[in-house]
């Protein structure tokens, strides 16, 4: 493939995976919020499985091939 044509290609590519990520981050935000307000201790594991189970129970809600 030629250099010219493979920068717009390679800039169109990070653009879009630059857009995914801010979403992902306020998810994982809003899943780590959730699990605190419970009164789980950030530092500690059950804190960590929490947020792990919430963003499983999500993907699972959101994907209809889990149902």
């Amino acid at each position: 493939m030629k250099l010219s044509r493979l920068i717009p290609i390679s800039a169109l590519l990070l653009l879009a995976a630059a857009c995914a990520t801010p979403g992902q981050n306020f998810q994982i935000a809003q899943e780590r919020h959730s699990c605190a307000e419970l009164g789980i201790d950030p530092g500690s594991p059950d804190f960590a499985s929490c947020v792990s189970n919430l963003d499983a129970s999500i993907a699972e809600a959101n994907n209809p091939a889990y149902r």
